[in-house]
């Protein structure tokens, strides 16, 4: 608005201030400014209640200031006041996927369903049928299952909860703003909040990232605004302000209110005070005796701001500032620092002359309660936006305040839009039961909510312009989770015993009876398995003395308590009981070994046969499965049942080469007969 001309109107409970400047070069210049007292009571806290009385000051500052600077005005810049706003404090607990990190959307999706529960409150709790807008929120605490976490971006759980306090603004305190405007020929060409306004010129744009207070002691209220990060993240209000003083000096001292408002003004630099009371008698007394009577009025009002700033803030915040008519009571700002425990130099009432960039300051504007018209002029000659701007979403056009920097959550918080459809939803899982301990399959997981605006990927912080179009895309459910029993329990695994293969599942059912592989397995099944799992398990399954046995793999020896690796290979011996045999090692060093009457070239296996150890000397340059039967004493002319042949656990093929440590079983059994059971090795 360089070069523009821009019209200030700040409406208070008491006065209407306003003026007229000039923009240029990052200087506003005040061409002329006018302050005029309602004359009766046509506004209560901030709100309008007599619109067509508060229209007629309106009207006669407008005209004293076109005759002032000559111009004819026809748009106009105003402020809501802080003390309407509502703060509102909510609590939400949002379910989250434990498999993933909790994301920033995460977050903002959960902070944007609680402060629609605190509009709900508002709701519910408000006499009036009002609506409101949110114009600001703080996350008080965060809990990750029920656990205080300061920070939940990468943490893992089963749900996060939020509280958080949110301040919202009637839209009858806009309407009513408008209804006065239109009332006096004036177009509104750019609306913000009173406290948002103050803050513009009372304290620097580098100290805005501090968390600082500001407090505009009014006539009725006293409007709190909290700063952090750079932005007004809460605001409330206390009811009682500058009046509190001037009611204590009334019964003090017998005036009427326009009489103790003028002593009221006179602490601010007289050092003797001169006043008449309703009788007509005249007094004098010292500005510090009357400070002392009305003490106790003040440390009143004092406590009542420093403990609705530690109630909204959480803490004493780094420093305080007070502007507005009421600051100016002296020993406000000492008492307030008192009761924050702030060194006194941390609370300022500020006026108008530490305003930068502001030539033209006239006796109207020069005290604190010119702050905020300036703060009005300077906030809409800077602003490059509208009051209200309009964007598209998903196609719907969609009208919404702006309060400076809009952001897509504020946009998703005017339309109500459901946070849930901004987190993706797990397919179902399946929880079933493995050998009797409880196991869950995840459903797959859905695809993250896409935001874009103008085409372009955003997210929920980034900050709205007019006319925008933006698209928001829904989280998606994943699919359902489908599991298979050979997912479920590895059906191929085996290893490789003394070079064969070896299943290491025994058995498996599903519910009580044998299923196969490609089998769906539903909530709550049961699966039931046997499977040979350590070193220990194979021998008793093989039906070896672990302690007489060895078993080994290409690392070295194993433990009892070695587990199988599927396709590890594993080898055993049968350790040989050791003696010394120098005495006789000569003696048969020529002679052959004779086994079961039959005498050999010296060439044999040892093998474990029906449990037992046996060694045969074959003389062969290599021994068969089918050869056994010749060093044997078992009748196969007479059966007596069906021949069961098992090598190293497995169905045994007759031209099976035998190698030392082979564990063979050869014995008659039922006909339906796998192995073991009702068997005759005889």
């Amino acid at each position: 608005m360089n070069g523009e001309y821009v019209f200030s109107l700040d409406i208070g409970t008491r006065t209407v201030i306003g003026l007229v400047g000039k923009y240029e070069d990052g200087v506003l210049k005040i061409l002329g400014s006018d302050k005029l007292e309602h004359r009766k009571r046509a506004m209560y806290d901030g709100q309008i209640h007599d619109i067509n009385s508060v229209a007629e000051i309106a009207s006669q500052v407008k005209s004293s200031l076109e005759e002032k600077t000559g111009i004819e005005l026809k748009h106009v810049s105003i402020a809501a006041a802080g003390r309407s706003l509502k703060t509102v404090k909510s609590k939400v607990t949002v379910p989250t996927d434990i498999s993933k990190e909790i994301e920033k959307r995460d977050i903002k999706s959960a902070e944007l369903e609680a402060i629609q529960v605190a509009q709900k409150t508002l709701d519910e709790d408000s006499q009036d049928k009002n609506k409101y807008h949110c114009v600001g929120y703080s996350v008080i605490k965060s809990y990750l299952d029920d656990v205080l976490i300061e920070n939940l971006e990468g943490h893992r759980g089963d749900n996060i909860t939020l509280e958080l306090i949110a301040t919202f603004l009637p839209y009858t305190v806009m309407n009513s703003l408008y209804s006065v405007m239109d009332r006096i020929g004036l177009e509104v060409e750019n609306i913000t909040l009173e406290p948002i306004a103050a803050m513009e010129v009372a304290i620097k744009q580098n100290l805005r990232l501090l968390n600082l207070a500001l407090v505009d002691v009014g006539a009725g209220t006293s409007d709190i605004a909290i700063t952090r990060e750079g932005t007004v993240f809460s605001y409330d209000m206390v009811p009682i302000a500058g009046d509190e003083i001037t009611e204590a000096i009334i019964n003090k001292y017998l005036l009427d209110y326009d009489e103790a408002e003028k002593l009221k003004l006179k602490l601010r630099g007289e050092e003797t005070i001169s006043y008449s009371d309703i009788m007509g008698i005249g007094y004098q007394k010292e500005k510090s005796e009357i400070l002392e009577d009305i003490r106790d009025s003040i440390e009143t009002l004092a406590d009542e701001i420093a403990s609705r700033i530690l109630s909204i803030n959480g803490k004493s915040p780094s420093a305080v500032f007070l502007i507005g008519g009421g600051a100016q009571v002296p020993n406000l700002d000492i008492y307030i620092a008192e009761k924050l425990e702030l060194p006194k130099e941390r609370v300022a009432v500020r006026d108008t002359s530490i305003i930068d960039d502001i030539e033209g300051i006239d006796e109207n504007l020069k005290h604190s309660d010119g702050i905020t018209p300036i703060g009005i002029a300077v906030n809409s000659a800077k602003s490059s936006y509208k009051n209200f701007i309009e964007v598209s979403v998903n196609c719907q056009n969609v009208k919404m305040f702006n309060s400076g920097s809009p952001k897509i959550l504020d946009l998703m918080f005017t339309i109500g839009y459901n946070p849930r459809n901004l987190v993706p939803e797990r397919g179902k899982s399946v929880s079933y039961y493995l050998n009797g301990v409880k196991q869950t399959a995840l459903g797959e997981p859905g695809e993250n909510a896409e935001i874009y605006s103008d085409g372009k990927p955003v997210d929920m912080e980034h900050v709205l312009k007019d006319k925008e179009q933006v698209i928001i895309k829904e989280a998606t459910r994943g699919t359902d989770k489908v599991l298979k029993l050979s997912e479920a329990v590895d059906l191929e695994k085996h290893i490789v015993l003394n070079g064969d293969k070896m299943p290491l599942l025994k058995s498996v059912s599903l519910n009580g009876e044998t299923k196969h592989g490609d089998c769906e397995i539903k909530d709550g099944d049961s699966i039931s398995f046997e499977r040979l799992n350590t070193v220990l398990e194979l021998a008793l399954e093989l039906g070896l003395s672990a302690e007489k046995c060895e078993f080994y793999n290409e690392d070295g020896i194993l433990s009892l308590d070695h587990e199988f690796v599927s396709g590890e290979s594993v080898f055993y011996d049968i350790k040989r009981e050791t003696f010394d045999d120098s005495d006789v090692i000569e003696e048969i060093a020529e002679e052959n070994i004779v086994q079961d009457g039959k005498q050999e070239d010296g060439k044999s296996v040892s093998i474990v046969l029906n449990g037992n150890q046996k060694t045969i000397a074959h003389g062969r340059e290599s021994f068969k499965f089918v050869d056994i039967f010749e060093y044997i004493d078992f009748d196969t002319s007479r059966p007596k049942g069906s021949l069961n042949l098992k090598l190293n656990g497995q169905n045994a093929e007759y031209l099976k080469d035998i190698k030392n440590g082979d564990v063979v079983e050869i014995y008659w059994g039922s006909a339906d007969e796998e192995g073991g059971g009702n068997e005759d090795k005889s």
